[in-house]
Protein backbone atom coordinates (compact mmCIF):
# COMPACT_ATOMS: atom_id res chain seq x y z
CA UNK A 1 0.00 0.00 0.00
CA UNK A 2 1.40 3.74 -1.01
CA UNK A 3 -0.25 7.17 -0.63
CA UNK A 4 -1.24 7.37 -4.67
CA UNK A 5 -3.01 3.96 -4.38
CA UNK A 6 -4.87 5.18 -1.24
CA UNK A 7 -5.54 8.46 -2.78
CA UNK A 8 -6.69 6.91 -6.03
CA UNK A 9 -9.15 5.04 -3.89
CA UNK A 10 -10.68 7.88 -1.61
CA UNK A 11 -11.21 10.08 -5.28
CA UNK A 12 -12.81 7.06 -7.34
CA UNK A 13 -14.85 6.56 -4.10
CA UNK A 14 -15.73 10.10 -3.82
CA UNK A 15 -16.42 10.29 -6.99
CA UNK A 16 -17.83 7.59 -8.11
CA UNK A 17 -15.76 7.18 -11.64
CA UNK A 18 -12.15 6.70 -12.22
CA UNK A 19 -12.82 8.64 -15.04
CA UNK A 20 -13.29 11.49 -12.94
CA UNK A 21 -10.80 10.70 -9.81
CA UNK A 22 -8.17 10.56 -13.02
CA UNK A 23 -8.89 14.09 -14.30
CA UNK A 24 -8.60 15.45 -10.89
CA UNK A 25 -5.12 13.78 -10.03
CA UNK A 26 -4.20 14.58 -13.31
CA UNK A 27 -2.98 10.86 -14.21
CA UNK A 28 -4.74 8.25 -16.78
CA UNK A 29 -7.62 6.09 -16.36
CA UNK A 30 -5.05 3.38 -16.51
CA UNK A 31 -3.28 4.38 -14.24
CA UNK A 32 -5.71 4.70 -11.15
CA UNK A 33 -6.98 1.52 -12.18
CA UNK A 34 -3.55 0.09 -11.77
CA UNK A 35 -3.42 1.42 -8.27
CA UNK A 36 -6.86 0.28 -7.39
CA UNK A 37 -6.04 -3.35 -8.55
CA UNK A 38 -2.91 -3.14 -6.91
CA UNK A 39 -4.63 -2.29 -2.94
CA UNK A 40 -7.41 -4.66 -3.56
CA UNK A 41 -4.50 -7.67 -4.84
CA UNK A 42 -1.77 -7.16 -1.81
CA UNK A 43 -4.82 -7.01 0.84
CA UNK A 44 -6.81 -9.70 -0.58
CA UNK A 45 -10.40 -7.59 -0.61
CA UNK A 46 -12.57 -6.78 -3.38
CA UNK A 47 -12.87 -2.58 -2.40
CA UNK A 48 -15.22 -1.63 -5.62
CA UNK A 49 -18.04 -3.52 -7.66
CA UNK A 50 -19.21 -2.21 -10.81
CA UNK A 51 -22.87 -1.40 -11.10
CA UNK A 52 -23.72 -0.32 -14.79
CA UNK A 53 -21.31 2.32 -15.72
CA UNK A 54 -20.63 3.49 -12.32
CA UNK A 55 -18.75 1.79 -9.44
CA UNK A 56 -20.26 1.22 -5.85
CA UNK A 57 -18.04 0.51 -2.59
CA UNK A 58 -18.01 -3.05 -1.17
CA UNK A 59 -18.75 -3.26 2.94
CA UNK A 60 -14.88 -3.38 2.92
CA UNK A 61 -14.69 -0.37 0.68
CA UNK A 62 -17.20 2.00 2.74
CA UNK A 63 -14.74 1.31 5.39
CA UNK A 64 -11.73 2.10 4.06
CA UNK A 65 -13.25 5.30 2.43
CA UNK A 66 -14.15 6.40 5.88
CA UNK A 67 -10.56 6.12 7.74
CA UNK A 68 -9.31 7.50 3.70
CA UNK A 69 -11.26 10.45 4.04
CA UNK A 70 -9.72 11.37 6.83
CA UNK A 71 -6.24 10.79 5.86
CA UNK A 72 -7.06 13.33 2.70
CA UNK A 73 -8.17 16.13 4.99
CA UNK A 74 -4.90 15.86 6.78
CA UNK A 75 -3.23 15.49 4.05
CA UNK A 76 -4.73 18.65 2.60
CA UNK A 77 -3.85 20.45 5.79
CA UNK A 78 -0.32 19.05 5.69
CA UNK A 79 -0.13 20.81 2.19
CA UNK A 80 -1.48 23.96 2.93
CA UNK A 81 0.39 24.87 6.19
CA UNK A 82 3.56 23.87 4.01
CA UNK A 83 2.76 26.24 1.58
Amino acid sequence: MNYQQIRAFSLVAQEGSVRRASEVLGVSQPTVSQHLKALEQRHGLRLLEKRGRGLVLTDAGKELYSVTKTLMFAAKEVEELLQ
